[in-house]
């Protein structure tokens, strides 16, 4: 701990130095706000530790990210949709609701309908925010920063919690839990002004939840909760989640014969499929506006368009080919700016290398357990039956995403093969990991020729 507390104190000092007191002040402050909602936890000082961990390395991308931009005079950084869509509306709100809070949510939703695709509470959110930043004097797009590190650094937590479900020594779920956070694509998305980190929070907190091995009305009423803020968030992903609900009810009810439980799962299952039958036109409509708006814009030059005229294959092989971009690693840095400038194409976009080489590093571990029969029997011994399930629903939703090439949409269910994958690592032999950690290499390299050849 004395390492981490030493980089608190070095990020904290350079922030002071090179974007000022109030920057470095609300930094450090919502830290110790995650902190203190992690103290009334159970096993609080792991969580917290993870916690601190994981905003101390985020805080070092953030900085970075940030002095960049603001050193290159950038308006916006790495994703063209922060700073064309998501800041200059979140600007707007602030503008026409005169910074106070209440306003503010009065403009919002002022014209809500509940299967629009406006991002109602993102921009609650981002204004709660954006007044704390403005009344401290802050830059809009620092504190914005500052707001989805905030909730970044909860996801090592929420994966813990998961990780607690499984058979594995304790001893490992604080490691795992901090290498999928640091090594994966959540990482990128760290201080991104996007929505996709407040999804993923939604996404891991409805899978923990449905994970408990107590029935109560309580627990189904929070998941309706966490699906509804979801679809004000992104309301495609919203209705999607409804699935953790029957899986919930599904492991609670399987060995239960208790006549109360039984009667009110039923009822609920027959709610949610029902508000699902009475709105499936709305909802289809939905859907295919989402996939029209991604697929119109077919960021792999047209292979992921390719890809989905074959059935089923296509699709399996267009969710290996997201999950493993960028390929090559540095086809995200030139010099000439791409497509979206030098705010998209730059050196920070090094750190997606990285994330490459872990889910390539979990694909060869997933393809080692479902190939061989034995290995993968004793792995789902090891899993709660719910968890099993959310694998199930991880496959149903990486296949309706597969004609979009987007990892930040798939984080909430890549957390959970990450989950799997780890969990398999963690205890297998050491020749076992010599010959995952090899052939992730060879594949890694080989995937960086490949996309030499259809790229250059």
């Amino acid at each position: 701990m004395k390492v981490l507390y030493t980089l608190i104190v070095i990020l904290f000092w350079l922030t002071l130095s090179m974007c000022g007191t109030s920057n470095a002040f609300l930094t450090l402050v919502s830290m110790f706000v995650g902190c203190a909602v992690l103290y009334t936890l159970a096993d609080r000082s792991v969580k917290i530790k993870i916690y601190v961990t994981l905003y101390s390395i985020g805080w070092v991308y953030l900085l970075a990210c940030y002095m960049y931009m603001t050193s290159n005079n950038f308006e916006w950084l790495l994703a063209f949709d922060s700073g064309n869509y998501f800041f200059p509306r979140t600007q707007q709100y602030l503008y026409a609701g005169g910074y106070d809070i209440f306003r503010c949510i009065d403009v919002i939703f002022s014209e809500y309908s509940l299967f629009d695709r406006n991002q109602y509470f993102y921009w609650v959110y981002n204004c709660l925010w954006g007044i704390i930043g403005d009344k401290l004097g802050i830059d809009l797009y620092y504190t914005l920063q500052v707001s989805v590190l905030f909730l970044y650094a909860f996801s090592g937590v929420l994966i813990y919690g998961i990780f607690s479900h499984i058979d594995i020594e304790e001893s490992y779920k604080k490691n795992c839990s901090l290498y999928i956070c640091v090594f994966s694509i959540l990482f990128f998305y760290s201080s991104q002004l996007l929505r996709d980190t407040h999804i993923l929070i939604c996404y891991l907190s409805a899978i923990l939840l449905s994970l408990r091995n107590d029935f109560s009305v309580r627990n189904i009423i929070s998941l309706l909760f966490i699906v509804f803020i979801t679809s004000l968030i992104r309301v495609e992903s919203g209705m999607f989640l409804l699935l953790t609900i029957p899986i919930y009810i599904y492991s609670q009810v399987k060995n239960n014969d208790n006549f109360f439980i039984v009667m009110i799962s039923a009822f609920v299952v027959l709610f949610v499929f029902a508000f699902v039958f009475f709105n499936i036109a709305t909802i289809n409509n939905v859907i295919e506006e989402n996939q029209d708006n991604f697929f119109s814009a077919d960021l792999g030059n047209g292979i992921i368009g390719t890809l989905q005229k074959v059935p089923i294959v296509g699709d399996a092989i267009s969710i290996f080919y997201n999950a493993v971009q960028p390929i090559p690693f540095w086809s995200r840095i030139s010099p000439d700016g791409g497509k979206y400038g030098r705010e998209a194409y730059n050196y920070l976009n090094l750190v997606r290398g990285v994330n490459s080489a872990f889910h390539i590093f979990c694909i060869v571990i997933l393809l080692k357990v479902f190939s061989k029969k034995s290995t993968r029997l004793e792995l789902m011994h090891k899993l709660p039956p719910a968890f099993k399930y959310q694998l199930i629903a991880g496959l149903l939703y990486l296949f309706l995403q597969s004609s979009i090439v987007s990892q930040r949409r798939l984080m909430g269910y890549y957390c959970v093969f990450f989950i799997l994958a780890m969990t398999y690592y963690s205890q297998c032999s050491q020749i076992d990991r010599k010959s995952v950690n090899n052939a992730t290499i060879v594949l890694f390299v080989v995937l960086q020729f490949i996309g030499i050849i259809l790229f250059r």
